[in-house]
């Protein structure tokens, strides 16, 4: 990454507040490692967020330091805070939810106190975008491909399998992921490769689709998980470095806008300078290096995402950007497999036995 001989650049990540505001105690909320150098966001306990960058410069003989506060916040509930941090040269500024809340710029006009609510519709202002008609499509293009998979040769010294093999598979996963979930939001940070090879084989390998797309095919099924109100929206700011996870299964105040499964692989999960991923390649990326096989030459994705550090006080050790971002994507298509999985226990129940 050349980020840190830059004399600009633009860090953002999300958190949700998982104690009461303000907190008891000084913490350390999230740590982004760059060449020569790291940034810091601590949650203060009067109140407000302190924000550290120190990296090395070109024009510098040691690391150059710069540290700016907040405004007081006043928040209520649990929001989801969208916290980033810009530099110019000598200049830096923190945003929250996109409103500047501090700068070392003196001229700058900073807020006395910033007002969060939990249940605030949207931190971005403007309107949703509307995906219905490519949620539709979506079903469309996997109903071809299950079509595809009914009409497939048979393999030589194989066995053709039933539908119902698919939806033993489906079944066992979905237990498999539920439980590896469990491990990783108690603290068993080593169970993330295992999640994110069980999400690399259930969605997003597969010929002609993946096991979950194949089976939610069967009965015309959409796939449906939430997201940001405008999640294609090119981001207007010079981003050194940015992954979003912005990925809900049910609605919650901050992903509101239902899309399909297969849409959102498409979006832009991860930027790394110039550089743009999908949340399709981020997954392949990490199932390809931890998930499947120990890989020597580790993809930027996976190295990038893993100098991330976010501190939750409910877990016995912070979890990286990575291991956050897989927990986050599991947790929204967990249930998924309920659907499909109910939907064919429905169609398959025996009629009731009549007088």
């Amino acid at each position: 990454m050349d980020m840190p001989t830059r004399k600009t650049g633009t860090v953002m990540f999300a958190f949700t507040l998982t104690e009461p505001w303000p907190q008891d105690r000084h913490s350390t909320i999230f740590r982004q490692q760059i060449d020569g150098g790291f940034i810091d966001f601590v949650a203060a306990s009067w109140s407000q967020i302190h924000a550290m960058l120190v990296y090395q410069r070109d024009d510098a003989k040691f690391p150059v330091q710069f540290e700016v506060f907040s405004c007081p916040l006043a928040i209520t509930g649990k929001p989801t805070l969208i916290i980033s941090v810009e530099w110019v040269d000598e200049s830096v500024s923190l945003y929250v939810n996109g409103r500047l809340v501090g700068s070392t710029n003196p001229f700058l006009l900073i807020p006395a106190t910033l007002k969060l609510e939990e249940h605030a519709v949207s931190v971005v202002p403007g309107s949703f975008e509307d995906f219905s008609a490519v949620n539709l499509k979506k079903i469309d293009i996997r109903k071809r491909g299950y079509e595809k998979y009914l009409n497939r040769p048979r393999k030589r010294e194989r066995v053709r399998a039933d539908i119902e093999h698919l939806f033993t598979q489906l079944v066992a996963e979905e237990r498999q992921i539920a439980d590896l979930l469990r491990h990783v939001r108690e603290g068993g940070l080593h169970h993330v490769p295992g999640l994110a090879a069980r999400l690399r084989l259930t969605i997003l390998e597969g010929a002609p689709l993946p096991l979950l797309q194949l089976c939610a095919a069967k009965y015309d099924l959409p796939l449906i998980v939430h997201t940001s109100n405008l999640p294609t929206q090119k981001l207007s700011q010079d981003i050194s470095m940015y992954f979003t996870g912005n990925i809900s299964g049910p609605p919650n105040h901050i992903f509101l806008n239902p899309v399909d499964l297969d849409r959102w692989l498409e979006f832009v999960g991860v930027v790394i300078g110039a550089k743009q991923y999908t949340n399709s390649k981020v997954l392949i990326d990490i199932g390809n290096t931890l998930g499947a096989h120990v890989d020597p030459d580790i993809a930027a994705t996976v190295s990038t995402m893993r100098t991330m550090t976010v501190a939750q006080t409910a877990r016995t050790a912070p979890i990286d950007g990575l291991g956050k971002y897989v927990e986050r994507v599991a947790e929204a298509v967990l249930p998924l497999f309920e659907q499909i999985r109910l939907a064919h226990e429905a169609a398959t129940r025996p009629a009731p036995l009549s007088g």
